[in-house]
């Protein structure tokens, strides 16, 4: 009977995508978004478009919690490891955009997972707490880059192959054990 399931939150490893709106934390943290509901979701995925109304969305429409939007006249977004957003003009000019934050909870293993690579607090993780990347031990923002899933696939096979073997051994030694008694209730006759 399985008692409990726990996410790892461990970090994936890091990719670059090369695309301008794809966005990784390195450390702790998660991106907040607005849920259809009204209520506030989190996620580690950083695939992020514009929408037409200039505003940063999960690759299912969400809309980032961030306090700015992007006007049209801007051409592309820069963000720092400290997440401070600034903007490149049609004109060429540089322009602050504003600040992006990241959230962390007091125990992430409680969030509950909704689906889409999003989350929701619970009385177990505690109320998010929002802070500048880079610092109160959270992570630092990377444009250009994804992080991957943190499971090392070799290293899953060679487990499942372990339980595998270990199953084939059991079920023998069962085996060979229901034959002993077969032969001792045998020679009883």
């Amino acid at each position: 009977k399985i008692n409990s399931i726990q996410r790892d939150w461990r970090e994936g490893a890091v990719v670059e995508t090369g695309r301008n709106l794809d966005f990784a934390i390195i450390g702790q943290g998660f991106f907040e978004v607005y849920l259809p509901d009204g209520n506030l979701g989190y996620t580690r995925s950083g695939v992020f478009h514009i929408d037409p109304d200039g505003y940063l969305v999960t690759a299912q429409g969400y809309p980032l919690t961030v306090p700015f939007e992007i006007e049209p006249d801007i051409q592309e977004i820069v963000v720092s490891p400290d997440g401070m957003v600034t903007g490149k003009t049609l004109a060429g000019e540089t322009v602050e955009i504003g600040y992006w934050p990241v959230y962390n909870f007091v125990n992430p293993e409680g969030l509950e997972a909704i689906g889409d690579n999003l989350y929701i607090a619970t009385e177990a993780s505690g109320e998010p707490w929002e802070g500048m990347p880079g610092e109160e031990q959270l992570g630092i923002i990377k444009q250009g880059y994804l992080e991957n899933s943190n499971v090392e696939l070799a290293e899953e096979i060679a487990n499942l192959i372990e339980a595998q073997r270990a199953y084939q051994i059991n079920s023998r030694a069962l085996q060979v054990a229901d034959e002993m008694w077969s032969m001792t209730n045998n020679l009883r006759r």
